[in-house]
C-alpha cells in the first residue's frame, strides 16, 4: 500500500481550501474517524475492560458500572479519571486475564509531551512477574450499512502520527516487550502489524477490510511483556490517531469538508443527538447548538466542535431525581440525573414525598416500573415514594430543599465541565399542580403540590452557580408564555413579586427575580401548537391564540434584552413538536414542520433558535433561509393582514414568509408583486394566493438572472448584451436620448430614464426584434459574485453599470445579492487576506526571478496607509500590487510556472496551493478576453468590408 504522505502529496495537489468568515478556513480533508478523538487532549471518565477477576480487586467498588459480579467473563466498567488513572475520551482501556488493574497497570495523560506541546496518552504495563500481560488503548466503531459509518468491503488505514516507547532496552535475561498496532473484526480477525520500540517519535499505520457480516471494529495499540518483574515499566506514549476510510471500489480515500460551512441565516437547534443514529459532520452542519440524548455519548461532544468549533453542546439533566437502578440495586454511571436514585433513597429519604396512608394502592393499573424497582434497595420493602405515571422512572422531588439543590448543582457542574461541555438543559423543573392517587375504596387522595415558589427556590440557588463555571442554562417550560404570570415568575429577569399570582398559590417565599436567578435560554417545547390525545389517539391541535403568544414570546426575548449587558442577553429555543397524522403529515409545504418554520419566520431574530423534533434531515430546509436572505422590516405586524391576525407576512432581501394561523379556516393573500415558490411555481402579482389552515409558505422574488453561466466574468459565446449585460455589457442604446453607435463591441450606452436593448431571437425567418424596456430602478445596487471576482453594480438610466471590484466581498453568490458596506472593521481583516496573498505572490515572483520593485513600493505605500488608519487606499495599494504579481506571472513559460507549483507543494500550503491555481485561471481568462476582442475585431472589420 502506498503510504499517508503520497496520498497527502497527490490530495494537496487536487484540493483547495474553502474561505469562510469568523472560523478557521474549512478544507476538503480526508474524513476522520477519529477526528475529536485522536488528539488525546483530555480524559472525563476512564472506560475499561479486564480480563482479570481475581479476588483481591473488587470490581464492584471500583467501578460505576461492570459485568455481573462473580462472573468468569470479561469485566467491564467506567472509573471516575483521576491524574494517574485516565484514559482520553473516545478510548478505552483493556488489560489481560493476568493483569490486576489496581497494581499492574498506568494510564494517563502526559501534559505538553505531546506533538507541538500537546498532550499525548501514556500507558504502561508494571510489576508483573511471570508471564505474558497485555495492554491496549482501543476504540471501537461500528460496521453496517449506514451511510456514514464504515460498511464492509471497504479499506480502513488506522494511522497514528506519534509513537514512542519508554523502558523497553536493557532487560533482564528471559525477559521481552512487544509493541503493536492493529485492526480487531468482530468475527475475531486481526489485523496486527509489529513496531520496533524507539524512544524517538515516529509514525504508524495498518490497514484492512471488513467482511460481510462485520459488526465492528476496534482499532488499538498494545504493549505485551513477559517476565519482568520489579520496578520496569515499559510503556508508550501516543499522539495523533486518525481513522481513514477508502469506499469499496473507490480508488481514493472519502472526504468531508472541516470545519463544516454555515450555510444559513438562522440559529438551530437539535435536541436529543444520538451517536447510534446521526452522523456527527451532518448535524455539525446543521445546527448551532445539541443537546445529548444520552449522557453515555457525552465524547462525541468532541466530534461535534471537531466539525463545528462553534457549536455548542448542552448535558441533559432531570431536575427530579430518576431511578435507573440496575437488577442488583446499583445506581447506573451514566443518567439523566445528577443524583443516584439508589443513593438518594438510603441517604435523603426527605427529598422525596410520599403517598399519605390512606392511599391503598400504591401501585395502580399503569405503573409499568420493573418489578425490583418498586423497592427499595434491600430489594423487600416496598417504595412509597410519589413518581410520574407520564415518565415513570421519575419521583417527585422537594425542590426547595436547600441540601438537595447544593447537591444537585454540584454534581451537576462536576459532570459538564468533565466532559467539557457548553451548558445544561435542565427539564422536569416546574410546579406540580394537584397531582394525586386512587385509593381502595375509589376516592381520588391529594398527594402534593409543588408550588411556583419552589421552582423559583431552585432556580435562584442553582443557576447563578452553574453559570459561575461557565455553563449556559437552558430551562425547558413547555407551554408556557413569558406574559402569564407563571411565565414571569420563572423567565422575567426584572420580575417582582405582585397580586398577579392566584390566590392558591400566594405565599411570601417568593423572591425578586435578577438576570443572575434566571436561565440564559428559554426551551418552548411545544412551539406555535400542541399535541394532545382524543378518544385514545394523539393528535395536533393548532390554536390561533396560541400561536400568537408563540411569536409574542419570541419578541419578549429581543425588549427584554434591550435592558439587558451583553454577557446576560436571554435566547429562546422554538422547537416544533407535533405527530404525523393522516392528513397532517410533518413533510411537505403543507406539513407541520414547514408550518412551524414559516412561523418562525416571522418572528425571527438574532436571539432565537429553530428546532423540530422529527428524525429527518433539515438542513435543505435551513438552507432556504440563505436564499431568502436578510431581514428588510422589522416585525411590526401583529395585527396580521387586512386586519386579520392568523395571516402574517414578514418580507425578506429576497421573498416574503406568509403564513395563516388559523386551525380551521382557509386564507387568501394577494400577492403584491411576482414570486417563485421553492417548488419553481411561478405567481404574477396581483394573484390570490390561497393558503390551507395551518399552512405557511415562503415565496422568493424571481430571478434576476436565469442564464447559469452569467456572471463568472466572461462573456461566453452563448451570452451577449441582452441575456447577460454582466459579463457582455449593456446593449447600445437606441432610444434613450444620447447613446452608443449600435455597431461596436459589447458596451454600456448611458442615456435617458428608459434603456432600450435589441435581442435576437432564433426563428426560422431570423426576425431583429426590437423590445424597449427598463433593466432596473435608479439608486438600486446589486453585488455579482463569480470566479472572476465581486463587483458591485448601480443603476443608472435603467441599466446596471460596473462601478467597482468589491474589496469586502459580497452576500449572495450571483446576481441579486447585496454588497456588505466598507468599514474600517471589514476592510481590515480585507487588508490581512490580501497582505497574506501579496506575500506569498512576492515569493512566488522573487523565485521565478522578477523585477518586482514597482510592487513592493506598493506595499510600503500599503503599510503606511494601514499604520495611519487610512484601510481603504491601504488595500487599494495591495490589490494594484497583487494585479501586477498576477500578470506578471501569467506571462511566464508554464513549464516554469508548473516548477513554481511543484515548490509550492513541499510546502503544503493550501492558501500558497490556491494562488497558483488563480495565476492559472488568471492566464485562462486574460487568453479568453484577447480571443473576445479578436473576434469583435474581425466582426468590425468584416462588417466594414461589407459596406
Amino acid at each position: 500500500m502506498e503510504t499517508l504522505q503520497k496520498v497527502f502529496l497527490a490530495f494537496a495537489i487536487l484540493s483547495l481550501p474553502l474561505l469562510v468568515e469568523g472560523a478557521s478556513p474549512p478544507q476538503l480533508i480526508y474524513k476522520d474517524f477519529l477526528g475529536g478523538w485522536g488528539d488525546f487532549e483530555f480524559a472525563a471518565d476512564t472506560h475499561w475492560v479486564s480480563g482479570y477477576n481475581g479476588a483481591d480487586y473488587d470490581f464492584m467498588k471500583e467501578s460505576g458500572w461492570t459485568s455481573p459480579p462473580n462472573s468468569d467473563l470479561w469485566r467491564n466498567g467506567v472509573n471516575l479519571a483521576t491524574e494517574n488513572d485516565s484514559v482520553a475520551v473516545g478510548w478505552f482501556r483493556e488489560t489481560g486475564s493476568n493483569v490486576n488493574p489496581g497494581k499492574n497497570i498506568v494510564y494517563k495523560l502526559l501534559l505538553n509531551e505531546g506533538t507541538g506541546g500537546s498532550n499525548c496518552q501514556y500507558f504502561a504495563l508494571k510489576n508483573t512477574s511471570a508471564g505474558n500481560s497485555v495492554a491496549l488503548l482501543e476504540s471501537v466503531f461500528p460496521v453496517d450499512s449506514k451511510q456514514y459509518n464504515i460498511h464492509p468491503g471497504d479499506t480502513v488505514l488506522f494511522h497514528v502520527d506519534s509513537i514512542r516507547m519508554s523502558d523497553y532496552d536493557n532487560l533482564p535475561s528471559g525477559a521481552s516487550v512487544e509493541y503493536k498496532i492493529l485492526l480487531e473484526w468482530s468475527d475475531g480477525r486481526v489485523n496486527e502489524k509489529k513496531l520496533a520500540p524507539s524512544s524517538v517519535p515516529f509514525s504508524a499505520e495498518i490497514e484492512g477490510i471488513p467482511t460481510s457480516g462485520e459488526t465492528s471494529l476496534i482499532v488499538g495499540i498494545r504493549v505485551g511483556v513477559s517476565s519482568i518483574s520489579g520496578e520496569r515499566q515499559p510503556g508508550v506514549c501516543v499522539d495523533g490517531a486518525h481513522l481513514y476510510i477508502k469506499r469499496a471500489g473507490s480508488s481514493d480515500f472519502e472526504k468531508e469538508v472541516v470545519p463544516v460551512p454555515r450555510e444559513r441565516k438562522i440559529n438551530t437547534m437539535m435536541i436529543f443527538f444520538d451517536a447510534n443514529k446521526h452522523d456527527p459532520h451532518e448535524i455539525a452542519k446543521t445546527y448551532d447548538s445539541v443537546m445529548l440524548q444520552q449522557e453515555s455519548h457525552y465524547t462525541f461532544a468532541q466530534r461535534l466542535k471537531y466539525y463545528n468549533p462553534n457549536i455548542k453542546v448542552y448535558l441533559y439533566e432531570s431536575a427530579t431525581i430518576t431511578d435507573w437502578r440496575d437488577g442488583y440495586y446499583n445506581d447506573s454511571w451514566y443518567s439523566n440525573s445528577p443524583i443516584g436514585f439508589g443513593w438518594a433513597i438510603d441517604n435523603h429519604p426527605e427529598w422525596f414525598y410520599s403517598y399519605p396512608q390512606n392511599a391503598g394502592v400504591k401501585n395502580p393499573p399503569g405503573d409499568n416500573r420493573a418489578s425490583w424497582k418498586r423497592f427499595f434497595n434491600d430489594g423487600k420493602t416496598p417504595l412509597n415514594y410519589v413518581f410520574s405515571f407520564e415518565y415513570q422512572n421519575s419521583y417527585c422531588t422537594r425542590l426547595d430543599d436547600p441540601n438537595f439543590q447544593n447537591t444537585w448543582r454540584e454534581r451537576t457542574v462536576d459532570k459538564a465541565t468533565r466532559y467539557k461541555l457548553d451548558g445544561v438543559f435542565v427539564d422536569s423543573l416546574a410546579e406540580v399542580e394537584e397531582f394525586g392517587t386512587h385509593t381502595t375504596d375509589g376516592s381520588t387522595v391529594s398527594v402534593l403540590n409543588i408550588t411556583p415558589w419552589e421552582v423559583q427556590s431552585f432556580q435562584h440557588s442553582v443557576f447563578p452557580f452553574l453559570r459561575a463555571s461557565n455553563l449556559e442554562i437552558v430551562h425547558n417550560l413547555c407551554t408556557k408564555h413569558y406574559g402569564t404570570w407563571l411565565g414571569k415568575i420563572y423567565l422575567d429577569p426584572f420580575w417582582k413579586p405582585d397580586d398577579s399570582i392566584p390566590e392558591k398559590y400566594k405565599s411570601p417565599n417568593y423572591k425578586e427575580n435578577s438576570p443572575e436567578v434566571t436561565a440564559d435560554v428559554f426551551f418552548q417545547e411545544w412551539a406555535f401548537f400542541r399535541h394532545w390525545p382524543v378518544n385514545g389517539v394523539d393528535m395536533n391541535h393548532y390554536e390561533p391564540d396560541y400561536w400568537r403568544e408563540c411569536l409574542k414570546d419570541i419578541e419578549t426575548v429581543v425588549e427584554w434584552n434591550t435592558q439587558l449587558p451583553d454577557n446576560r442577553k436571554k435566547k429562546v429555543h422554538m422547537l416544533v413538536h407535533g405527530i404525523d397524522r393522516p392528513g397532517d403529515p410533518a413533510d411537505g409545504i403543507d406539513g407541520w414542520i414547514y408550518f412551524g418554520f414559516c412561523s418562525f419566520l416571522l418572528a425571527k431574530n438574532d436571539f432565537a433558535w429553530f428546532g423540530a423534533d422529527q428524525k429527518r434531515d433539515l438542513i435543505g430546509l435551513f438552507n432556504l433561509t440563505e436564499k431568502l436572505g436578510d431581514l428588510i422590516e422589522p416585525r411590526n405586524n401583529h395585527t396580521g393582514v387586512y386586519a386579520d391576525a392568523t395571516l402574517q407576512t414578514r418580507k425578506y432581501s429576497n421573498g416574503t414568509v406568509v403564513v395563516n394561523g388559523h386551525s380551521t379556516l382557509e386564507r387568501n393573500y394577494t400577492l403584491e408583486q411576482d414570486f417563485v415558490e421553492e417548488s419553481g411555481k411561478r405567481y404574477s402579482a396581483g394573484t390570490n394566493l390561497t393558503l390551507k389552515p395551518h399552512t405557511g409558505r415562503i415565496l422568493f422574488n424571481p430571478p434576476q438572472n436565469p442564464v447559469e453561466s452569467c456572471g463568472n466574468g466572461i462573456c461566453d459565446s452563448s451570452e451577449n448584451c441582452n441575456s447577460c449585460p454582466v459579463d457582455c455589457g449593456v446593449c447600445p442604446c437606441t432610444n434613450c436620448g444620447g447613446g452608443g453607435d449600435g455597431g461596436g463591441p459589447p458596451s454600456g450606452g448611458t442615456g435617458g430614464g428608459v434603456a432600450s436593448q435589441t435581442s435576437s431571437l432564433s426563428t426560422s425567418t431570423s426576425l431583429q426584434i426590437t423590445s424597449t424596456t427598463q433593466e432596473c430602478t435608479s439608486g438600486e445596487s446589486k453585488c455579482v459574485e463569480s470566479s472572476a471576482g465581486k463587483f458591485l453594480f448601480e443603476c443608472v438610466g435603467g441599466a446596471w453599470k460596473t462601478q467597482k471590484e468589491c474589496r469586502v466581498g459580497c452576500t449572495k453568490v450571483g446576481v441579486g445579492g447585496e454588497c456588505k458596506l466598507e468599514t474600517n472593521e471589514t476592510l481590515a481583516n480585507a487588508y490581512g487576506r490580501v497582505l497574506a496573498e501579496v506575500n506569498s505572490l512576492l515569493a512566488d515572483a522573487k523565485a521565478a526571478g522578477l523585477n518586482i520593485s514597482a510592487e513592493e513600493l506598493d506595499l510600503r505605500k500599503a503599510s503606511e496607509f494601514k499604520d495611519r488608519g487610512d484601510y481603504s487606499n491601504a488595500v487599494d495599494a495591495l490589490e494594484k500590487a497583487k494585479k501586477s504579481i498576477q500578470e506578471k506571472l501569467a506571462e511566464l513559460p508554464p513549464q516554469q510556472l508548473l516548477e513554481l507549483s511543484q515548490q509550492r507543494i513541499v510546502g503544503l500550503s493550501g492558501a500558497a496551493l490556491a494562488l497558483i491555481f488563480l495565476a492559472y485561471a488568471y492566464r485562462k481568462r486574460k487568453r479568453r478576453e484577447e480571443e473576445i476582442k479578436n473576434a469583435n475585431i474581425s466582426s468590425l472589420l468584416s462588417q466594414k468590408a461589407s459596406r
